[in-house]
């Protein structure tokens, strides 16, 4: 039997879904200030660019994430596989295995994997990223 507890969690976690999808298109259409957007105000991060997601750093400009964008030529393209995610009352975890492929200026396209997790807590009904990691993964088979 489904209780109501069971179907906040399937819509939370389907919300937190959407959002990281949301995520991967934003990245594709280079939109800085949607990313941005999604984190909450203090949060940090661990990956592996430069900005604006320094290791131990704040995520609060855009401006950092667009230059990040400029290093790169024609498309960029940003999947997420595989995704988990697990909800408590209003905090979640999320993990996946993402695909980002691009070309930087001047130099040849690539493919890189990456686990990634992220934190999430709901702030006045919308969930936000409280904390993210990403680390170079080998891609799945």
């Amino acid at each position: 039997m489904t209780t109501l507890l069971d179907l906040d969690r399937e819509i939370d976690e389907t919300e937190i879904g959407w959002l990281l999808s949301k995520r991967a298109s934003a990245v594709k259409a280079r939109d800085a200030d949607y990313l941005v957007s999604r984190f909450a105000p203090g949060s940090t991060g661990f990956d592996l660019t430069p900005a604006p997601i320094a290791p131990g750093s704040t995520i609060t400009d855009a401006a950092d994430l667009r230059d990040w964008f400029d290093g790169f030529e024609d498309s960029i393209e940003y999947s997420v596989r595989d995704l988990a995610v697990v909800v408590g009352d209003d905090v979640a975890f999320a993990h996946s295995v993402d695909r980002f492929t691009a070309t930087p200026v001047g130099g040849r396209r690539f493919q890189l994997w990456l686990r990634v997790t992220t934190g999430l807590r709901r702030s006045r009904g919308v969930w936000l990223i409280t904390h993210e990691h990403r680390s170079v993964a080998a891609p799945p088979e």
